[in-house]
């Protein structure tokens, strides 16, 4: 494990710390939902859930366990990724922000280097497997 200073893992936990929108997640499913002209009542009986529980879900009210989000993507024909973000563009964004904010104050030899070792650990992850 490399060795972080505490002002580095305090700027890396909070990055981590990425909550949930539970009421975007909520809009995703209900739109899913209603493209696909399945009653709430009918996919919270598929998903062995009250509809109640699927109305408070579609309105944020309520956060929903791991295998329920799961099981939840797969009876709407979409991804994790999908419900919890909107798309993969928007996590891509995401990614992008971060590496512009790390290299936005850095030498153009300070950006090879970092790409060089970026490429480098890429390669190492990829021949552990």
């Amino acid at each position: 494990m490399t060795n972080v200073n505490p002002e580095e893992y305090d700027e890396l936990s909070e990055k981590r710390q990425n909550p949930i929108d539970y009421v975007a997640l909520g809009r995703r499913v209900k739109k899913l939902r209603k493209e696909q002209g399945i009653k709430q009542t009918e996919l919270a009986d598929a998903l062995g859930i009250s509809y109640q529980y699927m109305s408070m879900i579609e309105t944020g009210k309520r956060q929903l366990s791991l295998s329920l989000l799961v099981d939840l993507a797969n009876h709407l024909g979409a991804t994790t990724d999908e419900l919890l973000y909107g798309s993969l563009d928007s996590l891509n964004t995401k990614y992008d922000q971060d590496m512009e904010d790390i290299l936005e104050d850095c030498t153009p030899e300070e950006r090879d280097f970092i790409l060089a070792m970026t490429k480098s650990a890429k390669f190492a992850l990829r021949a552990k497997k």
